[in-house]
């Protein structure tokens, strides 16, 4: 899923994978005033090893900067069983499971 501001400076994209591989994805945007940024993203995956069912949620990932031969032109590697967030808005409030909130037994994000 994309989403794109009216006045087109701002995109958020969704990206989910429930498979067992990494899945790559090329992305060329077109028409909008994007050209050059910086995206930061956020990642949910779900525990691996000993790790509790929520640790994984809400991470902050590694940036994605534009293909160096075309300005316009992203590479997104989405992990294997994940949901990854990539945006062009502010991430710096992300802090992983603290953004999760338990309010008459239901979980809410923040």
């Amino acid at each position: 899923m994309t989403l794109v501001s009216p006045d087109r400076t701002e995109l958020t994209m969704h990206f989910t994978n429930d498979s067992d591989t990494t899945r790559l994805y090329s992305v060329y945007l077109k028409d909008l005033e994007l050209s050059r940024r910086t995206f930061s993203t956020v990642l949910t995956t779900g525990p691996s090893g000993k790790q509790q069912f929520a640790d994984g949620w809400f991470q902050v990932g590694k940036p994605i900067r534009p293909s160096r031969k075309n300005s316009d032109m992203y590479l997104i590697k989405v992990p294997p069983y994940s949901l990854m967030t990539v945006t062009t808005l502010d991430t710096s409030w992300v802090h992983g499971r603290p953004n999760v909130v338990r309010t008459n037994s239901q979980r809410v994000a923040l």
